[in-house]
């Protein structure tokens, strides 16, 4: 019995498919004028992800400070209900706090917490963290820990590396390593797959079970910068030349708890208290972490050095929109105080 298809059947050629579809001048030109809209039409990344969440804040008028608290509480724990739970938990006077009330009742009303119950406006709250990695990373680094010592930061930054909104961080290759590790234990080993049959029911689909590389790897195409806070009170993003080292994300981690972290050739020589909560939005490299006090003559010239060139990159990401104006003014009184100290110098 022959198998090949009758030279009979009916068909349309591409040629003919083609008189039957146009389009006119007008689209043509808009299309034109907006190829970027259409990089990530239909398409869900961090960055329309975090343009729907704040379209959800805008319509229920969140203030800034309820905002944070909804990050904060879902970088604790990441069910909705589950916060909703531990807000009721709350010394009663901190429940009525209007932020608070506000954040509880934007949970209530717009998040879920799985992407497939992302139905009628909601949000899936385990998108978050992804929408914001940089507050998401200062967020979980405020309930480790104060680095009391080399043992205890060291401890607290390898916990964070391993999160899973780190690999969207401007990180070092090395880190990605230490961050695709720990990401592949946690969903290997750790993660319990529990009532397989109900969840392939709900969602008509089957599901993967393990750590996935493909969607390691689009959270590691990322480039996010770390989240500070300014000498005003303000969130900031921390300026990097390259790529944060392990060096950089331990200094910011003492900063989040007040501290300065000295470090030298890869080694912690000294944790010590940044001053009256303030801390200052700087990487490794930028200051010899030695009093200026302290320092000889050439010391300081060469502190000079380095704290102008500090500057200048501080200056270029203002420039490109990742750094605020208090920190270039910060960086700017750092070169003026070596200044001062230098001209008394003998």
């Amino acid at each position: 019995m022959s198998t090949s298809v009758s030279a009979a059947v009916n068909t349309i050629t591409v040629a003919e498919a083609l008189t039957k579809v146009t389009t006119d001048a007008e689209f043509l030109k808009f299309v034109s004028e907006n190829q970027a809209f259409f990089v990530t039409f239909g398409s869900k990344n961090s960055h329309t992800l975090r343009h729907t969440l704040f379209g959800l804040y805008k319509k229920a008028n969140l203030s800034k400070k309820a905002i944070f608290l909804v990050h904060f509480f879902h970088a604790v724990i990441s069910d909705p209900g589950r916060v909703l739970a531990g807000i009721s938990t709350l010394p009663k006077d901190m429940q009525e706090d209007e932020a608070i009330k506000d954040a509880t009742a934007f949970i209530k009303k717009y998040l879920v917490k799985l992407v497939r119950d992302e139905k009628g406006g909601k949000f899936a709250s385990v998108r978050l963290g992804n929408t914001m990695p940089g507050l998401d990373m200062f967020c979980a680094a405020m309930i480790g820990e104060a680095p009391k010592d080399e043992s205890v930061l060291r401890r607290e930054v390898t916990a964070l590396v391993g999160r899973k909104t780190f690999a969207q961080l401007k990180v070092n290759d090395a880190l990605l390593a230490l961050n695709k590790t720990a990401q592949k234990d946690y969903w290997d080993n750790t993660v319990k797959i529990r009532n397989a049959d109900e969840r392939k029911k709900s969602t008509g689909k089957g599901f993967e079970v393990g750590f996935q590389e493909e969607y390691w790897a689009t959270n590691a195409a990322d480039d996010y910068l770390l989240v500070d806070k300014d000498a005003d009170n303000n969130f900031v993003e921390v300026p990097v030349a390259t790529v944060y080292t392990m060096d950089d994300i331990l200094a910011w981690y003492g900063r989040v708890h007040g501290k300065e972290v000295v470090i030298k050739n890869g080694a912690v020589t000294e944790i010590k208290d940044a001053g009256k909560g303030k801390t200052k939005v700087t990487t490794t490299g930028g200051t010899s972490g030695k009093a200026l006090k302290d320092m000889t003559k050439a010391e300081i010239e060469a502190e000079i050095v380095e704290r102008e060139l500090a500057l200048a990159e501080a200056e270029a990401d203002t420039n490109e929109g990742t750094l605020k104006t208090a920190n270039v003014t910060a960086k700017k009184k750092a070169v003026d105080q070596a200044k001062r100290f230098l001209a008394v110098k003998k």
